[in-house]
């Protein structure tokens, strides 16, 4: 019985021999082979963050109904529209941060790559063949109106851009002290070509037919000629008591020009010609010039139709803007406005602009 019992002993002993040095095969391997496994996490990797431009869009909804309306809602998004342009077929929408394309017809909406919301988007105007956005951090974005895509480096901090027939300006390239400068841009890369010296801070600018004219601080409103690029002409408006000197806008139709001043929440009428201003108590944020040449301005969620051979006066609340404010306005080429709100992108035909 000794001899059975020694044998299986040992070949129980070569068995478990052999399972131990298959073990150490297997964890030596890797090692041989220059690979070593990392060992299991114990909570799980973070993921990317929910507002990641990337994985985040700020449309919600088309809303363009099939018949026509007066007011309708074309599109709906999850912020507020902050700014917008039209193009001959696209409304563009500068929304949480980023920059929206809208086609008119469908309401179909694309968001603009490659801009990104950590330098949002705060202002855009369309002209000299681009879409061009101002961010806040980023500089000036020059956007191809045809690809939708960024085609041309920034050239540095803007506050205020007007693109006209006679080219691109803007407020930036500040320098120290009181003095400051608007710049002109060459179209085609959004660089700076060219600066105009001004004597106080400038705020806003507006290009028309042969002039552009940039507002200042204390009242200053200066025309400059784009023919020479240098200072033409200059009006002091009278300060409003009690108003902060905020950017608003300018406006140029015609042979007038049009400023918002939003810290007192008025609009002005200048004629430069006499010197004169008219001035209308409003929200002081948004202006648009219809085909027409009827200057409009927002007020809250009501329309106030100031240009045009007369003053119209005030027009009714857009009860369809579920009582949200009025954040960007711009003209229509259907002779009707585009209206951003916080529910979305809204288009107001022309049939409410013509009603008293």
């Amino acid at each position: 019985m000794a001899r059975p019992q020694r044998s299986v002993s040992t070949a129980l002993v070569v068995v478990v021999a052999l399972a131990g040095l298959l073990a150490a095969g297997r964890w030596l391997q890797p090692r041989l082979d220059g690979r070593t496994e990392a060992a299991a996490p114990t909570r799980p990797a973070p993921t990317a963050p929910a507002t990641s431009p990337a994985t985040t869009s700020p449309i919600l909804a088309i809303g363009r109904p099939a018949g026509s309306s007066a007011v309708t809602r074309v599109l709906a998004t999850s912020s507020q529209v902050d700014a917008m342009a039209v193009t001959r077929r696209a409304v563009w929408l500068a929304v949480g941060g980023l920059v929206l394309r809208v086609d008119p017809a469908t309401g179909r909406a694309l968001v603009v790559p490659e801009v990104d919301r950590g330098a949002p988007v705060v202002d855009l105007t369309a002209g000299a063949g681009a879409v061009w956005a101002v961010t806040s951090s980023a500089g000036l974005l020059r956007i191809d109106p045809g690809t939708a895509r960024l085609t041309a480096p920034n050239p540095g901090p803007v506050s205020a851009i007007a693109a006209g027939a006679d080219g691109v300006w803007a407020v930036c390239c500040q320098g120290r002290g009181p003095r400051g400068r608007v710049a002109r841009l060459d179209p085609a890369s959004g660089r700076v070509i060219d600066t105009v010296g001004l004597p106080t801070r400038p705020l806003a600018v507006g290009a028309g037919p042969g002039a552009v004219w940039v507002r200042g601080a204390e009242g200053w409103l200066w025309r400059v000629d784009p023919a020479y690029g240098r200072r033409a002409g200059a009006l002091r408006l009278p300060t409003v008591p009690g108003g902060a000197e905020l950017a608003g806008k300018v406006v140029v139709a015609g042979a007038v020009v049009w400023v918002t001043d939003p810290g007192p929440g008025v609009v002005r009428r200048v004629d430069p010609r006499s010197g004169t201003e008219d001035r209308w108590e409003a929200d002081g944020r948004h202006l648009a010039v219809t085909p027409g040449g009827t200057v409009w301005a927002s007020s809250d969620t009501r329309l106030l139709g100031l240009g045009g051979p007369q003053v119209r006066g005030p027009r009714r609340d857009l009860r369809e803007l579920n009582a949200d404010p009025i954040t960007a306005m711009a003209a229509a080429e259907d002779g009707g406005l585009w209206l951003g709100t916080a529910n979305g992108l809204f288009h107001v035909d022309q049939s409410v602009l013509r009603q008293r």
